[in-house]
């Protein structure tokens, strides 16, 4: 299957058995802006688009096609949507872990007996 990207540069892992980069980012400095707005000209030659191609088993395929075809999706944008929707919730849950390892590290936490305790007064008649 050959779905449909930005190319630029990136990184790959997994059970994908080929990955090519997926974006670049252009940085944004006194070089290429004019009039404090990015030049797209600029910006355009940086980007393209490129096919990714990513192999899966004969049953996974039949699986993703049976699948992409209940919910009136052609496969490949039934990939991109499950692929964009789990690298967003990814982000998302790395961003909560890193914030909840930063209370831990500042002390905010509440402790087992803590919790054992409020539970205790919270079903006592």
């Amino acid at each position: 299957m050959t779905v449909g990207g930005v190319g630029g540069c990136g990184a790959g892992a997994g059970r994908i058995a080929q990955f090519w980069p997926s974006r670049c980012i252009i940085p944004l400095d006194s070089e290429n802006l004019t009039a404090g707005a990015p030049d797209l000209t600029l910006a355009a030659s940086f980007l393209t688009l490129r096919a990714m191609e990513v192999n899966f088993t004969p049953e996974l395929q039949a699986k993703l096609e049976r699948v992409a075809a209940q919910n009136s999706r052609a496969a490949d944008h039934y990939v991109q949507q499950l692929v964009e929707n789990y690298l967003d919730h990814d982000v998302w849950f790395r961003q909560k872990v890193t914030a909840s390892l930063g209370r831990l590290d500042r002390g905010e936490f509440i402790s087992h007996e803590e919790i054992g305790a409020g539970l205790e007064k919270m079903f006592q008649p």
